[in-house]
């Protein structure tokens, strides 16, 4: 055992504290700017619209303040990264869940079992359904003979979360630690010796979670997967001393006497970040441990990240609603926390809003200029864009582009060694992104209508491929027409980035010979930015939804 054992401390609010002086001092200068943009309209309508700017830009800010403050942080820590790497005199025994179903790959496999570590099991979780996935698994323990062990279920309950407390619960006893590798996840020799050593070290771990970089054998995987590791290099690693650290599900190493006591993984889709907040409220706390890196695979196709992108936010919804508010009320975790856990899941979010944004400003906008023909709308309508005059100045313009390049901050250290490449990203993830949010609005409302979710692998080989975005592609037909009609650019290039839809889900339309058409919808906001300053704040709320959503 390490000597010297020491608690994980309490998070410090310096950055938390620093995004909300950075946001009130940033928007108190723009007070009076707001108020007499509200105060000066003289119709109701316009009022209304007014107040939905202001709303919309103090809020654009606030998320842009932490997004520049959460990198700041960030990169200054992995300049330096604390790095607790201690010889251990001890070795306590490890279990390594391998989960899986029906995307079982080798490689990863292979990985787990060529370990550095003196006492480690490997099993694999099988909740494969097709004959020839079963098959494959029984192929490598017939290789591997006692080296591996499969542990399958005859009732398949729980999702994910289930298979694990399946597995805890027949072999948790004979571990200490037991870590999670997911299917598509390729681990570094030395990756349990590396992780076992930083829970040794603190008394009150819960779980060590490592770092990622991914990787991609697809070429829609090589052209979208760069926002993983911005993710993983320039987003967490100031969540250890300033935010909630958070459980990913795979990649990392967990107390089994922890887990065991929070009752096991909470049995929702998911459970990784329920499983985090129930640790955290028992008293236990997560690491970060951001110079021990697992590779993983980003989404394959188009299809596959939808697939993911429906998890995700399907899942995380239902851990608010239902798991949140005890994390909210429980005295043993800081405020600190309890802020971050709920800014970084509601980033996901933000495009709902922006497209609620978008709609009601074109339908308000459609409503004065073109439907109503009387003299009084009219006039309304003239005092309304000469109201808005004053963000076209220096500052106002300043404000906008605050809030469009702070959501691309992450991209700065790949944009020095790599301008190029990180150009054609933003090209292409602006209408990727942006083709989804429709897909986003519908999930939420399908998971508050029916509380249901379902939990497909992102890697499920035996998924057929569906046709995928036709409806999608159907209503951008009529958004774009719509914002043609109202030549408004940014509804434009929302209605684009949807009519792409069916040809991203497509397998024989190649990435490469779309290029242009990618380029398209983040052109067209460009273009919307050089326009009317209605058009201006509509487009930078693109940048905005686009910039956040992959976090």
């Amino acid at each position: 055992m390490i000597r010297n054992q020491k608690n994980i401390e309490q998070p410090s609010s310096a950055m938390f504290f620093t995004i909300f002086v950075l946001w009130i001092g940033l928007n108190t200068c723009f007070a009076n700017r707001y108020l007499s943009l509200v105060v000066s309209q003289c119709g109701v309508l316009t009022k209304a619209v007014a107040l939905m700017i202001v709303s919309w830009l103090i809020l654009t800010t606030f998320y842009a303040c932490f997004h520049i403050v959460s990198f700041v942080f960030s990169f200054i820590l992995s300049i330096n990264p604390q790095r607790v790497l201690p010889t251990l005199s001890n070795v306590p025994p490890v279990a390594i869940f391998y989960t899986c179903m029906n995307d079982m790959n080798p490689t990863s496999v292979k990985g787990c079992l060529s370990q550095d570590y003196h006492d480690f099991t490997v099993y694999i979780l099988d909740d494969s359904t097709a004959a020839e996935e079963l098959e494959r698994i029984d192929a490598l323990k017939r290789e591997y003979g006692g080296k591996l062990k499969i542990v399958r279920r005859t009732i398949r309950k729980g999702f994910k979360a289930g298979n694990l407390n399946n597995a805890l619960k027949f072999y948790g006893h004979k571990f200490k630690y037991f870590c999670v590798v997911d299917a598509d996840e390729v681990i570094p020799s030395t990756f349990l010796r590396d992780l076992v050593s930083v829970a040794e070290s603190y008394e009150n771990v819960g779980f060590v979670q490592a770092g990622h970089t991914q990787y991609s054998d697809s070429q829609y995987g090589y052209l979208t997967g760069d926002g993983i590791d911005l993710h993983w290099s320039y987003f967490l690693p100031a969540r250890n001393r300033f935010g909630f650290v958070h459980f990913y599900g795979h990649g990392a190493l967990l107390s089994v006497e922890a887990v065991q006591s929070v009752g096991g993984f909470p049995e929702v889709v998911s459970e990784d970040i329920a499983l985090a907040a129930k640790l955290r409220q028992a008293g236990y706390r997560g690491y970060f441990a951001s110079h021990i890196k697992s590779i993983e695979e980003c989404p394959r196709s188009y299809e596959a990240f939808r697939r993911r992108n429906n998890r995700i936010l399907s899942g995380t919804l239902q851990f608010l609603v239902s798991y949140y508010p005890a994390f909210w009320k429980s005295r043993e975790v800081s405020a600190v926390e309890k802020i971050d856990v709920l800014v970084s899941a509601s980033v996901m979010y933000l495009p709902v809003l922006f497209l609620a944004f978008l709609l009601t400003l074109n339908g308000c906008i459609f409503f004065m200029s073109k439907v109503s023909q009387s003299s009084t709308a009219t006039q309304e309508w003239f005092l309304f864009n000469a109201s808005l005059d004053p963000l076209c100045h220096w500052d106002g313009i300043f404000l906008v582009f605050f809030t469009i390049f702070a959501s691309f901050v992450y991209l700065i250290p790949n944009t020095i060694r790599h301008p190029k490449k990180v150009f054609f990203y933003v090209l292409r993830m602006g209408a990727v992104h942006l083709s989804t949010c429709l897909l986003t609005v519908v999930t939420i409302c399908r998971w508050l209508t029916y509380r249901h979710n379902s939990f497909v692998p992102t890697g499920d080989r035996t998924q057929s491929v569906k046709p995928v975005g036709y409806m999608e592609s159907l209503i951008g037909s009529i958004l774009t027409c719509f914002g043609l009609f109202l030549t408004s650019i940014p509804l434009c290039a929302v209605g684009a980035s949807l009519m792409l839809t069916p040809l991203l889900a497509s397998s024989r339309f190649k990435m490469r010979r779309m290029s242009l058409l990618l380029c398209m919808p983040v052109l067209l906001t460009v273009l919307g930015i050089c326009g009317t300053p209605v058009e201006f704040v509509a487009a930078a709320g693109i940048f905005a939804s686009v910039g956040l959503v992959h976090h």
